[in-house]
């Protein structure tokens, strides 16, 4: 659970970084691309395995498809043209409290007093550590319609987390992850020809591809394999 908040927290600083030269439909595509490729050799075969619990739990694996990969990183990546990358980490803290917040009012879990406490400590030393102790940057910080669209990023990473808890444990989670990418693709490729029509066209770089190297493997691959083997032990 360590690795995967400090990958996604690259994925706001590059994201932000290359806002200028490719557009956001254009870099959550072909970062699942590239993540494909990566894992497709080893998720192919637990995948063939396991097609008749996708087939049985079809719109569970349609809703972390759409609201993992597709809503997540294309949202992150639209409100990063309006917002800093800064005020986006600080939206991104939210995250815990949203999960325990949802998960009491929609998936009858329980918010007890201790745990509360521990998601406000935890969300103060966030803050803490963004002012650098400095409660006077706090209050220089301004929000904008980007940030609105990265919020409504992090509800949306919220219930993928709390679907992804109702996913069987019989089912392999890299053969999981193969097909999450595979059913976002549906929903992506249209997004970006959409992109295209409208003359949002990338200007690559070699700055940008390497960018796009980094958000393919580390924030795609890396994180959400950690991150989903964490879910499905705690």
């Amino acid at each position: 659970i360590l690795f995967p908040p400090l990958f996604w927290a690259g994925n706001f600083i590059t994201g932000r970084a290359v806002h200028n030269i490719v557009p956001p439909m254009t870099l959550s595509l072909w970062r699942w691309v590239i993540a494909m490729a990566c894992i497709l050799p080893f998720a192919w075969k637990p995948a063939k395995r396991d097609y008749r619990l996708y087939l049985a739990h079809r719109w569970l694996i349609v809703r972390l498809s759409l609201s993992g990969v597709v809503m997540f990183n294309s949202l992150v990546y639209v409100g990063l043209h309006y917002t800093s990358a800064s005020n986006a980490l600080l939206l991104n803290s939210f995250i815990p409290v949203l999960i325990a917040i949802f998960g009491a009012m929609f998936f009858g879990e329980k918010l007890r007093g201790i745990q509360a406490g521990g998601l406000l400590l935890s969300f103060i030393g966030v803050l803490i550590i963004i002012a650098h102790g400095d409660w006077k940057i706090l209050a220089g910080f301004s929000f904008s319609q980007g940030d609105l669209i990265v919020f409504t990023a992090m509800v949306a990473f919220a219930f993928y987390t709390l679907w992804l808890r109702s996913v069987p444990p019989e089912i392999n989670r890299i053969g999981l992850m193969g097909v999450q990418i595979a059913v976002a693709f549906i929903f992506l490729i249209p997004l970006w020809l959409a992109e295209r029509a409208h003359g949002q066209l990338p200007h690559w770089t070699p700055g940008g591809i390497a960018a796009l190297a980094y958000l393919g493997v580390f924030p795609s691959v890396l994180a959400y394999l950690m991150y989903n083997l964490g879910v499905a032990r705690f």
